[in-house]
């Protein structure tokens, strides 16, 4: 998947004068057609003249999206993702799963200080075995202040799990939705994306029987 240095940048068309080439020109117009609105930072002088275009992310709430091929029937993919035993292995340290709408989706990173590193609170909005399955998501702690508080607190972002049967197994889908505008919000999205592809990567090991790339118990 993208990650942070993947995305040339951008912040607004009025920066677009400020690139003196016509090739980076050409490049700038090209980035206000695709379909999410980029960052950018400070242009830097280069000694021949030319600006610099640095890294990027992606903002303005564009969802995450991830997808696995399972060899395994949807039914035991769901399995993986309902039973608290399973999802406390692959997905988290510890899980309170209560498969039913308005049922607790809870996951823990340090079983040892539940309020802390958690998604205490989350609840599912969507589930229909063994095919959708949604429920509300809550920020790390260090995303706390952005994802998890105010007055009132900013609605949560939204995670789906959608199973297809095909290829002789399942493809599951992920999509997280809910990331606000700007600086802050572009850097929790790229936080959480590569902790989804973790997550999934552990969650093909876990349903293959191997060791998961990265287990949550160390």
């Amino acid at each position: 998947h993208r990650d942070l240095h993947s995305f040339p940048t951008r912040r607004s068309s009025d920066l677009a004068y400020r690139i003196p080439h016509p090739q980076a020109a050409n490049w700038f117009t090209n980035q206000l057609e695709r379909p999410y609105p980029l960052v950018i930072h400070p242009f830097r002088r280069e000694g021949n003249g030319y600006s610099r275009i640095l890294a990027a992310v992606p903002v303005n709430g564009a969802p995450i999206e991830l997808e696995r091929w399972l060899p395994v029937p949807p039914g035991r993919v769901w399995t993986a993702l309902v039973d608290p035993a399973q999802a406390g292995t692959w997905l988290a340290g510890s899980a309170t799963i209560v498969p039913e709408l308005g049922g607790a989706y809870e996951l823990g990173w340090q079983p040892g200080t539940p309020g802390h590193h958690s998604t205490a609170g989350c609840r599912i909005t969507t589930v229909a075995a063994p095919r959708y399955l949604a429920f509300t998501w809550r920020g790390p702690d260090e995303l706390s202040s952005l994802m998890n508080e105010g007055d009132p607190p900013p609605p949560p972002t939204h995670v789906t799990f959608s199973l297809s049967p095909g290829d002789g197994g399942t493809r599951l889908r992920l999509r997280h939705t809910g990331f606000g505008p700007g600086a802050d919000w572009a850097r929790a999205r790229v936080m959480h994306e590569r902790a989804w592809g973790i997550c999934l990567d552990n969650l093909v090991a876990f349903l293959a029987g191997h060791p998961l790339p990265r287990p949550w118990t160390d």
